[in-house]
């Protein structure tokens, strides 16, 4: 399913950048992969803040760490139900 998602987020970018969204959130990121990589897809200045929420400790603390990894500092991995 990720690369699902990869796929459809890179070929929705050009209505992405037109929709400039200042907030994004995705609910259960799992290990932060499509929460990074959406944050990748932005010119610097122009990145939304990405909210990866999940009830899961373990999920926020890999989603942090990809974001990390990858440079996308405007990640952000929350814990709450």
């Amino acid at each position: 399913d990720t690369f699902l998602f990869l796929d459809c987020l890179l070929a929705e970018r050009p209505s992405l950048e037109t929709l400039a969204p200042t907030l994004c959130v995705e609910l259960g990121p799992g290990s932060g992969a499509l929460s990074t990589y959406l944050s990748s897809l932005f010119v610097p200045g122009r990145t939304p803040i990405v909210l990866a929420v999940d009830i899961n400790i373990a999920a926020c603390r890999g989603t942090a760490a990809t974001a990390a990894q990858n440079k996308q500092p405007r990640v952000e991995a929350v814990c709450d139900d």
